[in-house]
């Protein structure tokens, strides 16, 4: 019974760790999904980062997908595109100290650059209370 038990156990580390690499993505490096800045990835990825507009969350009924509206800036006009989750076409990567939202464009799919929604142990705020200004 003692065998039986620890060859169960060895047989389900083995297949976490199976199932665990091969959820990893090799192209986990690229420029596209690398945490650097606007500036940094308009130099190195060419003519494929533009400047974030949105990525919102459009309301829908089905529960089974989640549909987003994004938009970004290319050559000043603001271009639109509609994803949904179950297409795999978007990679979301939060960026904490990022100042300039962004998104690349690589292989039809989309990298959106962004700084966190709410962020937790934020820097204490430093300054002087003064008096109500009048408009």
């Amino acid at each position: 019974m003692k065998k039986r038990r620890i060859g169960l156990t060895l047989l389900a580390i083995i297949s976490a760790t199976v199932a665990l690499s091969a959820c990893s993505d090799s192209d986990s490096n690229s420029n596209a999904e690398s945490k650097i800045s606007y500036d940094e990835s308009t130099k190195s990825n060419k003519g494929k980062t533009y400047k974030l507009a949105f990525f919102e969350n459009r309301a829908d009924d089905n529960t089974e997908v989640q549909y987003y509206t994004l938009g970004y800036y290319k050559a000043g006009n603001l271009v639109t595109k509609n994803l949904y989750s179950d297409q795999n076409r978007y990679t979301e990567i939060i960026q904490p100290n990022l100042s300039e939202p962004y998104v690349v464009i690589e292989n039809n799919k989309y990298y959106i650059h962004r700084p966190p929604y709410s962020q937790y142990n934020q820097p204490l705020i430093k300054g002087k209370v003064t008096a109500k200004e009048n408009d």
